[in-house]
């Protein structure tokens, strides 16, 4: 009696895995259609997908490139700064569609040409690939936490970047290097009040001190 309670068992927990695998599947097939992977244009011209595979695009469309064909066919070309490729498009645009404006597709890359099934506009916003940048945590991440961020047109912060090489990061969390002034010691010469009469800015302060200061 024992041993048939114990093979029961085991089947039920058979058909248990074997049902989670097969709506796993299913699932997993049912999403299949739905996800479609984000390409910069730089990205679709360095590694070309292949003709069957359905992608997003994102950029700026180029300015000169929007030619409105026949019917509703449109052509242009995106940009992400890098790199351009051309659109195809036969549709309705978004209202907010121009050139020098984001904009998002979807479709196919053939024969060097974005096949698109639709497109959309995004208005003051600048599609460009995101870049992640160092930024400081501050005193509640502590010691072992790091804090990253990207770029975004609503953001309120400062991202610094360097002229002489990739390195970037936000004002908080940017490496300045070694100083070359010493700031430690003590300001020489006694503090005295000087009068700048109709001195409105630094740039005339500076061009007049010695006139202000009596030297």
């Amino acid at each position: 009696m024992k041993s048939l309670k114990k093979q029961r068992r085991i089947q039920i927990i058979g058909v248990a895995v074997v049902a989670l695998v097969l709506s796993t599947a299913l699932i997993g097939y049912a999403m299949r259609d739905g996800i479609n992977f984000f390409r910069a244009p730089s990205q679709v011209i360095a590694e070309p997908p292949g003709p069957t595979e359905v992608f997003r695009i994102g950029g700026l469309v180029e300015e000169g490139s929007l030619v409105r064909g026949n019917g509703l066919t449109i052509r242009f070309s995106v940009t992400d700064g890098g790199a351009a490729v051309p659109v195809t498009y036969s549709g309705v645009l978004p209202d907010l569609f121009e050139e020098n404006q984001g904009m998002v597709g979807t479709g196919r890359y053939i024969n060097g040409t974005f096949e698109a099934t639709e497109i959309l506009a995004k208005h003051d916003e600048t599609y460009m690939p995101k870049e992640v940048v160092e930024a400081e945590s501050g005193p509640i991440g502590g010691s072992g936490s790091h804090e990253f961020m990207v770029p975004s047109p609503t953001g309120e912060d400062v991202i610094l970047k360097s002229d002489k090489g990739n390195y970037a990061a936000n004002v908080e969390k940017c490496e300045t290097g070694s100083r070359t002034h010493d700031f430690s010691g003590e300001p020489t010469g006694d503090l005295k009040e000087v009068q700048t009469p109709q001195c409105t800015s630094i740039d005339e302060l500076c061009a007049n001190w010695k006139r202000f200061a009596g030297g």
